[in-house]
């Protein structure tokens, strides 16, 4: 496939970024510009950065924000009025053990970043989204108050995939069998709620219990090969040793 029709593809169909487009064709961010100009339209970031997530993608999504994923507001300097807070990102960061859980989200939720995961303090990678009227949508339902919660349109979306998600972000199991879910930031209603969804949709038994202050959702030894069972296909090799007794 010719240069011209490649980069026309990539830029116009797949939405990529010319930096982006430049390290796929082995280009500079700067050369692949100049050869944009001839006959191939201007995007606009606003209508670049339009996130219509697929099912798999909302999926690992959900498993996300359940657990170390967030979503931020940005802003912009502007010499006349100072910050002016812009559309919303979607930000997830994981230590240096799992760097390579990260890349596989990243590689899930590329079309929606601008660059690589990014080295940050304590040997941790950052993967960010680009900033999105998407992720302000999504922000104002998980963040209501400027506090994460659990929006009821969760549920939809807790689907076998995403649980394995948020267990791989946020579980493991204990010396007795047990699994437990660190959901301090979520308050006793939110966990609550988690339990009676994992009971209804899942057949799991699952309750509340509080250490320290803080809430954690607990599922019991009897539960958790059923558990397993149902989260194992879709746990990476990496995690293996989080269910090596399912």
């Amino acid at each position: 496939m010719e240069t011209g029709t490649t980069l026309r593809l990539l830029y116009e169909e797949e939405k990529m970024t010319d930096l982006q487009i430049g390290e796929r064709l082995g280009m500079s961010e700067h050369k692949i510009g100049r050869l944009r100009r001839y006959g191939i339209r201007t995007i606009k970031r606003v209508d670049r950065n339009i996130i219509c997530p697929v099912a798999t993608q909302m999926q690992v999504l959900v498993g996300c924000l359940l657990g170390d994923g967030s979503i931020s507001k940005t802003t912009k300097s502007c010499k006349q009025r100072g910050p002016v807070e812009c559309e919303s990102v979607f930000e997830c960061s994981h230590g240096q053990k799992q760097h390579g859980y990260l890349w596989w989200k990243y590689r899930l939720f590329q079309s929606w970043c601008r660059r690589e995961p990014t080295p940050i303090e304590n040997n941790k990678l950052r993967m960010r989204s680009v900033s999105s009227q998407y992720f302000s949508e999504l922000r104002r339902e998980w963040y209501p108050q400027g506090v994460k919660i659990v929006p009821d349109s969760v549920r939809r979306h807790l689907t076998p995939m995403a649980l394995a998600v948020w267990y791989m972000d946020d579980g493991h199991f204990s010396k007795t069998g047990a699994v437990r879910f660190c959901t301090c930031a979520f308050t006793q209603s939110d966990c609550e709620m988690l339990a009676r969804w994992l009971a209804s949709d899942f057949d799991v038994v699952a309750n509340v219990r509080t250490y320290g202050g803080y809430n954690y959702l607990y599922i019991p030894a009897a539960s958790q090969i059923s558990f397993f069972k149902i989260i194992k296909p879709f746990v990476l090799p990496l995690f293996n040793y989080k269910v090596k007794h399912g």
